[in-house]
């Protein structure tokens, strides 16, 4: 719900997968985090979504593409249009 009242604010999932680019103190970062994990969830189950958790920002593109069969990018685009 609140990923959807706030479409348009929403940052990039690309970003906060980025280490360098995560600002600790963003609660829409968090939100926005958990309501794309949550989608993952719901979507895809969590036995996939804990085969990438743990990856670091350098491997994590990589790693979606190899357990989801997508990039992250288009998991991004799929969830914006579930919300």
């Amino acid at each position: 719900r609140w990923a959807g009242s706030n479409r348009t604010r929403l940052p990039r999932i690309v970003d906060l997968i980025d280490d360098s680019k995560w600002d600790s103190n963003s609660d829409r970062g968090y939100k926005t985090s958990a309501a794309f994990l949550i989608f993952l969830i719901d979507r895809y189950g969590v036995t996939r979504l804990k085969q990438v958790y743990y990856a670091s920002s350098a491997e994590c593109a990589r790693r979606f593409q190899e357990v989801y069969g997508t990039s992250l990018e288009a998991l991004e685009v799929e969830w914006q249009r579930a919300i």
